[in-house]
């Protein structure tokens, strides 16, 4: 009878049958259900919420109106009680009523993990730099806030790298722009592929990039330093048949040898000790001092 009416109420597109709870659980793991119809008498509320993937689940319980069990079913997780002979029509109203939510509640939990997808997308957008798919200057103001405030927790050095390729006008005005623009990304990436896992690369701006690096002090930043700009140097780009260079200015805080500095001033120094290097011959990386002159020692190619 119960068959009959639903088919009749056209709500659902397959109605499943059980003779026993245990009969029921099976089915349900096999093709989890949009809705459930169970009489009183069988102990199937209980285990059937015990699984957290019919949480959502509308469950009606089929009793006599003034059941015992009606109470202990709503405890254990039932919707609905479903009088016995309450008649076709009410009972179809009630299926229905159960099936909209459902489907409503459905729509919003896709609405809502859109919304959240579609967040997270244009929140990396924002912090991504479109041309080389690195980040951008704002999402490393933040991380080097972030890393100069453990620093300065835990007494830990750290350090800033201000990039610059050399000539990079010239490139452009030589080769044209899009293979300038192929420089810069063919940089992005050899930086990226040789920098820690627990640095941090971004585009500044035009053709300069900084690295945010934790847990380095003043040698281990030089010899860094170093090593991106022989890594470089190095790098062959296609269609440019000369070197591609840069110059790298390196600021250090290390809370051994000075006092509090913020992220403004490092990477004022840093950039402060990048000019250096392109005015001493570019291709170089100079070393600031927080401590007293703007520059202490420079590596030259």
């Amino acid at each position: 009878m119960l068959r009959v009416l639903l088919e009749r109420a056209e709500l659902f597109d397959e109605i499943c049958e059980a003779s026993e709870r245990d009969e029921a659980l099976h089915l349900a793991r096999i093709q989890p259900p949009d809705l459930v119809l169970c009489d009183a008498t069988i102990d199937f509320v209980r285990p059937f919420r015990a699984e957290r993937r019919y949480a959502d689940v509308p469950l009606l319980v089929m009793g006599p109106a003034m059941s015992v069990r009606k109470v202990a079913a709503f405890e254990q997780g039932a919707d609905d009680w479903v009088t016995k002979g309450c008649g076709g029509a009410e009972l179809r109203a009630r299926v229905g009523c159960h099936l909209r939510l459902r489907l409503m509640h459905q729509a919003l939990v896709r609405t809502t993990e859109d919304l959240v997808a579609k967040n997270r997308e244009l929140a990396e957008q924002a912090t991504t730099d479109p041309l080389t798919g690195i980040r951008n200057r704002r999402w490393l103001l933040e991380r080097a806030e972030e890393e100069l405030s453990r620093a300065r927790r835990y007494e830990r050095p750290w350090a800033v790298l201000a990039i610059d390729v050399d000539h990079f006008k010239r490139i452009n005005d030589t080769f044209g722009h899009p293979r300038g623009d192929a420089v810069l990304v063919g940089v992005a990436n050899a930086l990226r592929d040789a920098i820690r896992d627990t640095d941090a690369l971004a585009r500044f701006g035009g053709e300069e990039f900084v690295v945010v690096m934790p847990e380095t002090n003043d040698g281990g930043a030089l010899e860094a330093a170093e090593r991106l700009r022989c890594i470089i140097s190095h790098t062959p780009f296609e269609g440019i048949d000369r070197p591609v260079t840069i110059s790298l200015g390196v600021s250090v805080y290390d809370p051994e040898h000075g006092s509090f500095i913020d992220v403004a001033r490092m990477l004022e120094r840093a950039d402060a000790a990048l000019y250096l290097a392109k005015k001493l011959g570019r291709d170089r990386v100079e070393l600031a001092d927080i401590l007293a002159a703007p520059v202490r020692r420079s590596i030259a190619a």
